[in-house]
């Protein structure tokens, strides 16, 4: 790609054609989708002119996002030459910015294929500033624009290299040869101190030696500086308002004429420095430093690029975590870090804060001790003297009353059968005739056996409590003079206040709840108002009941309640300890996991 755009600038072709082959170039280096070369101005971000364009692949909504998209990315491009991007069209798209105008700026935006190499690209438009810079110049007639070759040569023998050693050795020996110096050093930034990293015609830097720590403290004066510094060994030229006490040092003791110091930049970043050496017969042009200025800017990302894909694998997961921190702290997306700084807050807080575990069950108030009263015979209601809800008191309230005529007519009838019976047996007994004295007697006693039942049936006809409490159910007022059949239930009666809660636990939270377990009841007639319960008993066996699988507990109510009645129905809320509300609100699903995959 170096050789074509430096054939490209010795063509000096108008500035349309420059921009729309530099862009070409840049795409097919890149392997981009589609490419655009946008005029944009921060003051007006909606006012984007095309200035060349590359790929015709994208059609309807893709081709109009991607036009969006990159006029989006022209209009908010930093200055500096930082690069940004954004998904779009199925891809990625990169813009940076080629000019360092503050006014309107020409913008490259490349779309690449997803998984691209978003690093090599940003390398590829960081070459576009300079080179523009050039051809502007050159377009212009300034003389200074001769020193590009030496700088794309410099470019291009790095390179040509596939390693960082390799290609930063291919890069100082080119320098020393292009630019007749006497020895030239390239240093990086590793972490805050610069270190040697290539010497020309030097196979191996040793670090420890005098002369490796003064071309790095030079070095470090110019990167301090960002600025080309020149010097002998008395200092900076007359005129030079840089700071050149290391650079001088270097001078001396090398035994060097002259020394250029040139930074070495990655975007906005400085990043290192070249230092050059020659005789002091031969100072540095403005041409040569013009040129070791350009071939600094084409190498560096490249350099850059090389060195962190070389590092060790331990290296480059500190430097990729090293750039996730710096953008978790950094002053960009704002948004995002706040709904990330919520989402963490809400998932630690979830699984440190305690919350208590309730278990709902369906759940109706039942009366306690309930008794059933039923016909002690078959017959007729005579009277009915009690409904649901009234109040009896235990032998003395009568519910109802049975009719008892037909039993007194047999009543009747049976005394005579008996009569009839001693009659006979008087008559035997004086015959002497034995025989018929044990017929009568036994013909009188299966009568008086009679005369008892339809006695104790007679005397049962009027219906008492058998205890005192309240009448159930039992409305037997449209009833009367029906026939009820002997076992027939007719009244349910309750011991006054003995309410209790029948509780439906599903199986899956019956793990989770015991006899002794504590809960509130909340009825559908009265949801505002609440009642304690205590669980009493469990029953060891599940019961189905409207295609549920489910354990029937009792409770008694820990308080009192005026309001109770028994057949209300409601929901109840057994404590069944506490747990993170993580656990809370995934246990149901962990629970289904385990059981469906075994775990």
């Amino acid at each position: 790609m170096l050789t074509s755009i430096g054939a490209l600038l010795e063509e000096g072709a108008p500035a349309e054609q420059f921009l729309d082959r530099l862009l070409a170039l840049q795409a097919d280096a890149t392997r981009a989708r589609a490419g655009l070369l946008l005029r944009a101005d921060p003051a007006r971000p909606s006012d984007v002119d095309v200035l060349a364009s590359r790929g015709g692949e994208l059609e309807g909504e893709q081709a109009e996002s991607w036009r969006q998209t990159a006029a989006s990315l022209a209009a908010g491009a930093d200055a500096s030459g930082a690069v940004a991007s954004r998904p779009c069209a199925g891809g990625t798209a990169v813009a940076g910015s080629i000019s360092a105008s503050a006014g309107a700026r020409l913008v490259v935006v490349l779309l690449l294929d997803s998984g691209a190499d978003l690093e090599q690209c940003a390398a590829i438009i960081a070459l576009s500033g300079p080179l523009t810079s050039l051809h502007d110049q050159r377009q212009s007639g300034d003389p200074t624009t001769a020193p590009a070759r030496v700088a794309i040569d410099v470019a291009g023998a790095s390179n040509e290299e596939h390693s960082f050693r390799g290609a930063a050795i291919a890069a100082v020996n080119a320098f020393e040869s292009r630019l007749g110096c006497e020895r030239v050093a390239l240093g990086l930034f590793h972490g805050s101190r610069m270190r040697l990293e290539a010497v020309s015609q030097t196979e191996k830097v040793i670090r420890t030696t005098d002369s490796t720590r003064r071309f790095e403290r030079a070095m470090e004066e110019c990167a301090a500086q960002d600025s080309v510094i020149t010097a002998d060994s008395k200092g900076a030229p007359p005129g030079s308002s840089a700071i050149a006490r290391d650079a001088a040092e270097l001078a001396d003791h090398s035994g060097a004429g002259w020394v250029c110091m040139v930074p070495i930049r990655a975007g906005a970043r400085v990043c290192g420095a070249i230092a050059l050496e020659r005789r002091a017969a031969e100072p540095f042009g403005r041409s040569e430093i013009a040129a070791a200025e350009l071939a600094s800017e084409l190498v560096g990302p490249r350099l850059l690029e090389l060195k962190q894909r070389d590092a060790w694998f331990g290296h480059r997961w500190a430097q990729s975590t090293r750039r996730a921190a710096a953008i978790l702290v950094g002053p960009t997306h704002t948004w995002a870090k706040l709904v990330a700084i919520f989402l963490l807050a809400f998932v630690v807080a979830s699984l440190v804060i305690q919350g208590p575990l309730r278990v709902t069950a369906d759940c109706t108030v039942t009366a306690k001790g309930v008794r059933v009263i039923a016909a002690p015979f078959a017959g007729v209601v005579e009277e009915v003297l009690a409904r649901p809800g009234d109040e009896v008191i235990e032998g003395q309230t009568v519910l109802a009353r049975l009719g008892t005529s037909e039993l007194e007519l047999e009543l009747v009838e049976a005394t005579s059968r008996r009569s009839e019976a001693e009659r006979r047996q008087s008559i035997a007994r004086a015959a002497n005739e034995a025989a018929n004295v044990r017929i009568a007697e036994a013909e009188a006693a299966e009568a008086q056996a009679r005369i008892d039942l339809l006695e104790s049936r007679i005397a049962s006809a009027s219906l008492l409590a058998p205890l005192s409490g309240v009448v159930l159910r039992g409305d037997l007022s449209s009833a009367v003079g029906a026939s009820v059949e002997r076992g027939q239930a007719l009244f349910e009666l309750a011991p006054a206040g003995a309410l209790e809660a029948e509780l439906r636990v599903p199986s899956s939270s019956v793990a989770e709840v015991g006899v002794s377990s504590v809960g509130s009841f909340a009825s559908v007639t009265f949801p505002g108002r609440r009642i304690a319960l205590k669980i009493e008993r469990l029953d060891p066996i599940a019961t189905e009941i409207d295609g549920r699988s489910v354990f029937i507990a009792r409770a008694e109510f820990t308080e009192d309640a005026d309001w109770l009645r028994p057949g209300l129905v409601g929901v109840a809320r057994i404590d069944a300890g506490t747990g993170s509300y993580a656990w809370l609100w995934t246990r149901r699903l962990t629970r289904w996991m385990r059981l469906k995959l075994w775990l």
